[in-house]
C-alpha cells in the first residue's frame, strides 16, 4: 500500500504539479501563484516557460518601468486542444495591441488541474525595434497579469481585464542571476550557522542612520569556510533596511569586553574597539536574496590570522522620520568544516565615498562618475605569490540618482568586455550578480566603476556620502584567492579639485572632517563668494549643458587620490596620491544584437488532448511521463 501511495504521489507531481518540461538554469517566482523558468540556449536565443495557477489567459512582459508603458508584452492561453501566444506592446496602462510582427515562438502549452503552462522561445535582440525590447544584462522589470477565463473569440480583447489583484511587477536579471544548480551547498558538507544581527535596535527618528554593532565570530578550533550568506530582515521593516556591510576587525582581542554587542552610530566618535574594523568582508543590499558561494570557494574563519570580531553596519532609510521602529535585522551565515579549494574574499571598488571629492551638478541627464581599483593597487596586493584572481560575482551600488553602472575590466591600455553592466539600475533592487563566465584578473589589469546619474530633478549639487540623498559609485567584487586588501578606490585629488573650483585652501575655513563631511561645511572667507559655503557658491553658478559636460570631462581626467588597504594597512609599493587616470587607447565595443529573420509558430496543437466539460487536461509530454512511470514501477512494485 505504501509503495502504491508513493507511485500515486509521483504521478500527481508529474501530471498536476508545476514541474517544468525541461531542466532550466534559472527560475523566478511570478507573484504567489506562478513561476518563470528560463535557459539561454545560445548567443542569440532564450527559452522561457511560465506556469500560473489559472485556466484563463496569461500575460507578462519586459518593461523599462514598473508599469505597462513601453513594455514588450506576451499574452497566451490554452483553448480546446490548442495553445496560443501573441506578441504585443503597450503605450499606456491599457489594453496592449498586437505587434505587426510576431517575434515569439510557442514550443508547448498545457492546461492541467487549474494551472496553465506556456513554453516559448524568443531572440535576445529586439526584432521589431519599435515595440520589442532586448534581453540584456540590465535589471529588467517583469510585469505579469492573468485572467480567469480564455478569450471568447480568437484573441483577447479589452474586456479580458485582469482585475485589480491578478497582476504584479518585479525585478530580475535574466543573464546574471544565480543558477538553480548553485542555489544549494555541496552535498555531504556538514553545515552550521550563526547570526550577526542588530538585536532590538530602536531606529532614531532621522531620515538616514548608519548603525554599527560589534560582534564576535564563533570560537573554532580549526579552519572553516562560510558558504552561504542569508539576509534576515525583521518582518515589517523591509522598507527601512537599505543595505548591510560586514567589516572585519584587525585586533584579536578587545580592549574593553563590554564593547562586544554594543551598537553605535557609524563614522562618528567610534569606540576604540570599533576603529580597526575597516576590512569589507561581505555585503547585502535591498532586493537581494541569499548568496551562495561557488562550490570551489568559501570565506575563511577559524584559522590563524582569521578575524575574530566584526562590525555589522546597517544603513537605515527612514524618509517618513518614524520614531517607533525597532529592528533586529542582520545576516545568517552558514559555514562548514569541510574545506573548499579556495579562500574567497570581497573588494569594495570604485569611487571613494566622501562628500569633498564626489560632487554631481544639477540638471544633468547623464553625468558620469569614475572610480578605479588601479593596476598599482592590484599588483602590489598580488605581490609575487599570486598570479591572478578569479572574479565570480559582483554587486553594483549607487543611490537615488543612479541610472546605470558598469564594472569595467582594463588590461593595460585595452578595455576588455565589462565584468558587469546595468543600464537600468534600480535603487530598490540591488542583487548579487553571478557571472556566467568567471573573469580572471591578472597583474597589469585594473578595474573601473562608472556610474551614470540623472540629476535633472535637482536644483543644487548632490554630494557623495553615506546618506540615501547622497551618492555612491561602488562595485562589491567577489573573488578568490584572497588578497591583503578589501578597499580599492580612487577619487579626484582634493588638492587639485579645490583650485579647479576657483579657490585656494587659504580662502577656506576647514572644520574637523569626518566621513559625513561635505562642501556645505566649508566656509569661504575671502573673494567674491565670501560669506557662503562652497556648496552654496557652486549652486549659484550657471550649469548649462556645455558647462556640465566640461566639468564632467575635467573631473574624469583629474589625477586621483587612492585607497588601497585592509584595515588601514596598505601593501608595499602603493602610491596613495596624484595617481593618473586610466589611459584607455582601445575601447571595448559591445557586439550588436541582431535579429535573424524567422516566422515563428504562435499556436501549438496539444498531443493526446482530452477535453471535458468542467476541466481539461493537455499533456504534450506523455512519452516522457510513461517512460519514467515504467522505471518507477520496476523499482517499487513487487
Amino acid at each position: 500500500m505504501f509503495k502504491l501511495f508513493i507511485l500515486s504521489c509521483f504521478i500527481g507531481a508529474l501530471v498536476y504539479g508545476q514541474s517544468p518540461t525541461m531542466s532550466y538554469s534559472h527560475r523566478a517566482s511570478v507573484g504567489v501563484n506562478g513561476s518563470l523558468f528560463w535557459e539561454l540556449i545560445n548567443a542569440t536565443h532564450i527559452t522561457m516557460e511560465i506556469h500560473v495557477q489559472t485556466t484563463g489567459w496569461i500575460g507578462f512582459g519586459i518593461s523599462p518601468n514598473p508599469n505597462m508603458v513601453n513594455a514588450d508584452i506576451y499574452v497566451g492561453w490554452v483553448k480546446g486542444c490548442t495553445g496560443y501566444i501573441t506578441d504585443r506592446h503597450a503605450t499606456a496602462d491599457s489594453f496592449p495591441p498586437k505587434d505587426t510582427q510576431q517575434d515569439i515562438e510557442l514550443l508547448a502549452a498545457s492546461e492541467t488541474n487549474g494551472w496553465t503552462m506556456l513554453k516559448f522561445r524568443r531572440q535576445l535582440a529586439a526584432c521589431e525595434t519599435t515595440f520589442d525590447r532586448p534581453i540584456t544584462e540590465d535589471t529588467l522589470k517583469l510585469i505579469w497579469a492573468y485572467g480567469t477565463s480564455d478569450p471568447i473569440g480568437t484573441d483577447i480583447v479589452a474586456g479580458n481585464y485582469h482585475g485589480i489583484t491578478n497582476r504584479g511587477t518585479q525585478n530580475f536579471i535574466p543573464l546574471q542571476s544565480i543558477p538553480i544548480s548553485q542555489q544549494t551547498t555541496v552535498p555531504g558538507e556538514t553545515l552550521l550557522t550563526f547570526d550577526f544581527v542588530n538585536s532590538a535596535f530602536a531606529l532614531p527618528a532621522v531620515d538616514t542612520y548608519y548603525s554599527c554593532r560589534l560582534l564576535a565570530f564563533p570560537t573554532l578550533s580549526s579552519k572553516h569556510h562560510i558558504v552561504k550568506i542569508e539576509p534576515m530582515i525583521t518582518s515589517g521593516n523591509e522598507l527601512y533596511v537599505h543595505h548591510m556591510v560586514l567589516y572585519i576587525c584587525s585586533q584579536q582581542t578587545l580592549q574593553a569586553s563590554s564593547s562586544l554587542g554594543t551598537t553605535t552610530q557609524c563614522y562618528t566618535n567610534l569606540p576604540t574597539d570599533f576603529e580597526t574594523c575597516q576590512g569589507v568582508y561581505m555585503a547585502w543590499a535591498i532586493g537581494g536574496q541569499s548568496f551562495y558561494l561557488p562550490r570551489e570557494a568559501g570565506f575563511s574563519i577559524g584559522a590563524t590570522g582569521d578575524p575574530k570580531f566584526a562590525v555589522l553596519e546597517i544603513h537605515y532609510d527612514n524618509p517618513t522620520i518614524r520614531s517607533n521602529v525597532v529592528d533586529s535585522s542582520g545576516l545568517k551565515l552558514t559555514y562548514t568544516p569541510n574545506l573548499r579549494a579556495n579562500d574567497a574574499a570581497m573588494i569594495q571598488a570604485g569611487r571613494t565615498v566622501f562628500g569633498l571629492t564626489h560632487i554631481i551638478p544639477p540638471g544633468a541627464p547623464a553625468y558620469k562618475s569614475y572610480g578605479e581599483c588601479t593596476q598599482n593597487c592590484l599588483e602590489s596586493a598580488m605581490g609575487t605569490s599570486i598570479n591572478n584572481i578569479t572574479v565570480f560575482a559582483t554587486l553594483l551600488h549607487s543611490h537615488l540618482l543612479g541610472k546605470a553602472i558598469s564594472l569595467k575590466h582594463l588590461r593595460g591600455t585595452t578595455e576588455l568586455k565589462p565584468i558587469a553592466v546595468d543600464n537600468s539600475y534600480d535603487f530598490n533592487f540591488q542583487e548579487n550578480r553571478y557571472l556566467p563566465e568567471y573573469r580572471v584578473v591578472k597583474p597589469g589589469d585594473s578595474l573601473q566603476v562608472v556610474c551614470t546619474y540623472n540629476s535633472e530633478g535637482k536644483t543644487g549639487f548632490t554630494s557623495g556620502g553615506l546618506g540615501t540623498s547622497n551618492e555612491m559609485c561602488l562595485a562589491f567584487v567577489f573573488y578568490y584567492p584572497q588578497l591583503p586588501i578589501t578597499n580599492c578606490a580612487t577619487a579626484p585629488s582634493f588638492q587639485l579639485l579645490v583650485p579647479y573650483l576657483g579657490y585656494s585652501l587659504s580662502d577656506l575655513r576647514l572644520p574637523t572632517l569626518n566621513a559625513y563631511s561635505s562642501f556645505a561645511e566649508i566656509n569661504i572667507t575671502s573673494g567674491t563668494d565670501a560669506g557662503m559655503n562652497v556648496l552654496q557658491a557652486l549652486n549659484n553658478r550657471t550649469w548649462s549643458a556645455t558647462n556640465i559636460a566640461t566639468f564632467n570631462n575635467d573631473i574624469k581626467n583629474m589625477q586621483r587620490d587612492q585607497e588601497c588597504h585592509k584595515n588601514a594597512v596598505t601593501p608595499a609599493g602603493v602610491v596613495t596620491s596624484l595617481v593618473p587616470p586610466p589611459n584607455i587607447t582601445t575601447a571595448y565595443v559591445a557586439p550588436t544584437l541582431t535579429c535573424n529573420p524567422s516566422t515563428p509558430a504562435v499556436t501549438q496543437p496539444l498531443q493526446n488532448c482530452i477535453t471535458g466539460s468542467a476541466n481539461s487536461l493537455q499533456f504534450p509530454y506523455h512519452g516522457m511521463l510513461f517512460s519514467w512511470l515504467a522505471v518507477i514501477m520496476k523499482l517499487i512494485l513487487p
